[in-house]
């Protein structure tokens, strides 16, 4: 599945919502970094900000993280910034399979970025990276 995202209209808000299958209550997760512009081209979460809701470890950049699921993480950046890819590493467990990328300017009225479902993990501390088709 694929989203278009318009570069003209930028997020100080990105919120990860992840899926479990049933019966799975853990999910293990190192880091989660949003990738496009901003003070660093290659990484959002490195601007300055926070995560508003999860865990702040998620955007330390140690790749050790290990969190229980159902997870929602919601990172406020300090500026607005286009998306144009992200990166979710996953730690010893079980690795996320699905989730839901969604942007925001006010962090209430949230818009889809990428859907995805059935991702495999090839090995622990694998990492995800999902480029986004960006419209002009």
């Amino acid at each position: 599945m694929s989203f278009d995202v318009d570069s003209s209209i930028p997020y100080i808000y990105y919120r990860l919502c992840f899926t479990l299958p049933e019966g799975v209550n853990n999910l293990s997760l190192s880091e989660w970094q949003l990738l496009g512009r901003g003070i660093s081209l290659t990484d959002i979460t490195a601007d300055g900000g926070s995560i508003t809701e999860g865990l702040e470890a998620l955007v330390d950049h140690q790749g050790e993280t290990s969190t229980k699921a159902p997870l929602t993480a919601v990172y406020k950046s300090v500026g607005n910034y286009a998306i144009s890819s992200y990166a979710i590493t996953s730690t010893t467990g079980k690795a996320p399979t699905a989730w839901t990328l969604e942007g925001s300017t006010n962090g209430t009225s949230w818009k889809v970025i990428d859907q995805q479902t059935d991702v495999q993990f090839p090995y622990s501390a694998s990492t995800f990276v999902r480029n986004l088709s960006v419209t002009s």
